[in-house]
């Protein structure tokens, strides 16, 4: 199955779970969601991927693989007054992130030094009300991760060997503003260039959210990267097995086939592993723990 086919079947099922947290049914903010392994997007062929971030159904952001070519003449005289015409040719490939709904959906990019690149945030950045900082810093319909042309040359902090950095999301909904994140890392150069889409989250109660942030545990505190370091899942012949945090739960913990069809549903506590037999054919399955504090799922590739 496609990685965009995967992208909409994820979209129907988060979307019960934040149709909850908007009628208050779970009392939960981040809707958190890794993807194992990462997406690959490939530029060749030229593609398109959108993203329902919080899961109501409808796509937020677009993720596009762009390609273009400039030309132009230069014409020069000779000391002998000939005239010359010379032209010349450059390609661009580069990746833009884009709302989906231009009046409401928005990335922070930075417009200088070069054009609308997207704002690279580290781990642990607050992205939020305040985040949009000096004359540079805008809230944009959409924004460039990288571009490189054919001389060769890379620009901005996107450039591939510069590792992951996370886009910051701004979603507006009935004139609320709600924040959230998208990790990315460009691998790979022309004359095809690759990006990884590792994890997304968005918080639904409108605070501001780091980056990284994954969850928030039952004193509060917010997980920053707790789901890949200590929530792990993993496959073990026909079993799944799931190392749950101690900061996060009681929760129901529902598990999903691609085509969104409930393969176990159950109640589980915080801090334990959880081993569950499953028969399943190889393909991808989504975990999911629906906790007070937020909604983890995990999209892994059953072998």
């Amino acid at each position: 199955m496609s990685n965009a086919t995967t992208f909409s079947r994820l979209s129907a099922y988060l979307g019960t779970a934040t149709a909850m947290m908007q009628s208050g049914g779970l009392g939960a903010q981040i809707v958190y969601t890794d993807f194992q392994p990462d997406v690959v997007l490939d530029m060749n062929p030229f593609i398109q991927w959108d993203i329902d971030m919080d899961g109501d159904g409808n796509n937020d952001i677009g993720i596009y693989g762009n390609f273009f070519i400039s030309s132009w003449n230069y014409t020069y005289t000779t000391s002998y007054g000939s005239v010359f015409t010379s032209s010349y040719f450059r390609s661009y490939r580069y990746w833009r992130v884009k709302g989906k709904n231009q009046q409401t959906d928005r990335l922070l990019v930075n417009n200088s030094p070069t054009w609308w690149q997207l704002m690279a945030f580290g781990s642990g950045d607050t992205i939020g009300p305040n985040a949009a900082q000096g004359a540079s810093l805008v809230w944009a319909s959409s924004g460039d991760a990288f571009y490189n042309n054919s001389l060769g040359q890379s620009y901005g902090d996107w450039t591939p060997g510069n590792g992951e950095h996370f886009v910051g999301i701004r979603l507006e909904r009935n004139s609320a503003f709600y924040y959230g994140w998208l990790r990315m890392e460009q691998i790979g150069g022309l004359p095809s260039g690759q990006l990884l889409l590792k994890d997304m989250a968005i918080d639904t109660s409108g605070a501001p959210i780091r980056a990284g942030d994954t969850a928030i545990a039952n004193n509060g505190t917010r997980l920053n990267e707790d789901w890949r370091k200590q929530q792990q899942v993993w496959q073990h012949n026909n079993q799944l097995h799931i190392l749950t945090n101690p900061g996060f739960g009681p929760f129901e913990l529902n598990v999903y086939d691609a085509r969104g069809t409930t393969l176990h549903r159950s109640l589980e506590g915080p801090g334990q592993t959880i081993v569950l037999p499953l028969v399943h054919p190889a393909g991808w399955i989504v975990v999911q723990l629906r906790g007070e504090k937020g909604v983890l799922n995990k999209k892994i590739l059953w072998r």
